[in-house]
């Protein structure tokens, strides 16, 4: 084996600076204990693999051509002692990846290998590298699969069940690495290391289950929680009534703390009483102490330094009863906070 040491490029095929590359016979010695379907699979890894980079890349849009597709001989390590039909560079040279490229300018299509980019359709050098350097990087992708395969190592199905049933590739659809999962899973190919990993950390943690008894303590401890935050909302709004302020303005400012706490929640429900929230289920339930300690927030922010005792006394309360709840005390520029702060000057 040759150790190869360079810089690859990091995305889909992320890979070590440190490199084993086969030589040429022992990637020949490996793929003969391949099945057809497995050889056939390493070669739709490395078409789909190229495709991505040029759609990613735009390697050609300084130039007069534009990339129009790749084929990829999965045969090729067999020369010509294969079925099927091989694959030709235009200037008559069996080829492994042919590229299909067309002029902008004269509709000319041209079938090339990499090597030929510059001299038969003139794409800058430096472009040309670049397009090597990947095409480097996913043949050495495909040694270390082939080294993998040596060793035993075989595809991960349970683990890969386990993320497609907790829906873990979810916008993920079109990602070269769901395609390479889904490719190596049918034919039973390897997954490196990197790869596997990466597959673990798309896995949901199991919730453990809770027995009835479980459940209910925290239905009641959530229930709890809900009604202690009520009480000091209505501690803030009784105390307000108090002071010297217009039925308008104590109106106005127990209405913008509820929009407030609504603010960009499609779900505007909004529970009054205790009698009510003991109806919810715990997630509606969790919702709610949500709004509470959002409505609490805007209390909060409205009184900060007021000259009222009491009300100070509130406002520290909130700011504890946010603390507890892993809050900060925040300064909204919402309309609402504005107009309050005003109203209670």
């Amino acid at each position: 084996m040759v150790i190869l040491e360079q810089y690859l490029w990091k995305g889909e095929l992320a890979m070590p600076t440190k490199i084993t590359a086969l030589t040429r016979e022992q990637r020949l010695k490996i793929m003969a204990t391949l099945t057809a379907a497995q050889v056939q699979a390493l070669g739709e890894f490395t078409r789909f693999t190229i495709l991505s980079r040029f759609h990613t890349r735009h390697y050609l849009h300084n130039t007069d051509w534009v990339f129009q597709g790749v084929q990829v001989d999965p045969w090729y390590h067999m020369a010509h002692a294969h079925r099927g039909t091989n694959l030709y560079c235009d200037c008559g040279r069996r080829l492994k990846n042919q590229f299909i490229l067309k002029s902008r300018r004269t509709g000319q299509v041209l079938m090339l290998g990499s090597a030929h980019f510059a001299q038969h359709a003139a794409i800058p050098y430096q472009v040309v590298r670049e397009i090597q350097q990947g095409l480097n990087a996913i043949n050495l992708y495909v040694d270390r699969v082939l080294v993998a395969y040596q060793r035993g190592q075989r595809f991960p199905h349970a683990l890969y069940e386990r993320v497609v049933q907790q829906h873990g590739f979810a916008g993920r659809e079109q990602s070269v690495f769901y395609q390479r999962c889904n490719l190596f899973d049918q034919v039973d190919l390897p997954l490196l290391a990197d790869d596997v990993a990466r597959l673990r950390r798309l896995l949901r943690p199991d919730k453990p289950r809770l027995s009835p008894a479980e459940k209910q303590e925290r239905y009641q401890a959530t229930l709890t929680n809900w009604e202690e935050l009520a009480q000091l909302v209505r501690a803030f709004q009784l105390r307000l009534s108090q002071l010297n302020l217009t039925p308008q303005a104590r109106h106005r400012i127990m209405i913008n703390a509820r929009n407030y706490a609504l603010h960009r929640r499609q779900n505007k429900y909004y529970c009054l009483d205790r009698n009510e929230a003991a109806t919810l289920t715990l997630t509606k339930l969790r919702a709610q102490v949500e709004l509470k300690l959002q409505e609490i927030s805007f209390y909060a922010q409205v009184t900060v330094q007021h000259p009222d005792q009491q009300v100070e006394k509130l406002h520290q309360r909130a700011v504890q009863m946010l603390n507890k709840h892993g809050r900060k005390l925040v300064r909204s520029r919402q309309f609402g906070v504005a107009e309050a702060q005003t109203l209670l000057a």
